[in-house]
């Protein structure tokens, strides 16, 4: 491959979980499949100028607060904390958890002013550690906890049962995550 082919090869392969073979089929596939290649075109166009993230969560929506934090149903006193938005996916797919959420997008620091919005009240709170079983997610906890521990109507917990070390939230099954959830203990 070469010219614009190679160009957009080379560009599919950052994409995660997506290698150079791969990139290069799917390349050739849009090439020679122009209709559908305008229909991807198109709707990465409406991804571009129509989704952006919820002013509370960091979650994708078309509006300018996610399905989540709008729905008067969930329990905004349970604040779930995740690195990213695959995470809040397969928690949300578990259909076991009630509470609202916030997308650290792997920035600690800079979301710090955000998490206090949601915690900044009188009423007791819960703050699930929702984070990776890396190294660096570990760290991640070990501030969020430090920071958090700041304010005292804030219960501290994690998932616990069932997550492994050094597992992402994204590649786990949903029965193992319903488990962690409902097993979480205080840190």
């Amino acid at each position: 491959m070469h010219g614009v082919l190679n160009k957009l090869s080379k560009l599919l392969a950052t994409l995660p979980n997506l290698g150079p073979k791969s990139a290069n089929r799917i390349t050739i596939d849009l090439a020679i499949k122009q209709k559908r290649l305008a229909q991807i075109v198109e709707l990465l166009t409406q991804v571009k100028d129509e989704i952006k993230q919820c002013i509370i969560c960091n979650n994708l929506t078309e509006t300018n607060v996610c399905y989540i934090c709008s729905n008067d149903s969930r329990d905004k006193n349970l604040i779930c904390i995740v690195e990213n938005i695959n995470s809040l996916y397969a928690i949300e797919n578990t259909n076991q958890y009630n509470g609202i959420y916030y997308i650290l997008h792997g920035e600690i620091q800079e979301n710090e002013e955000n998490i206090l919005k949601l915690i900044n009240d009188e009423c007791e709170k819960e703050c699930v550690i929702a984070i990776n079983q890396t190294i660096e997610g570990q760290s991640i906890k070990y501030y969020l906890q430090a920071f958090l521990n700041q304010y005292k109507n804030v219960n501290i917990t994690t998932l616990s049962v069932g997550i492994p070390v050094g597992g992402d939230l994204d590649y786990i099954d949903a029965g193992t995550i319903a488990a962690a959830i409902h097993s979480r203990k205080s840190i």
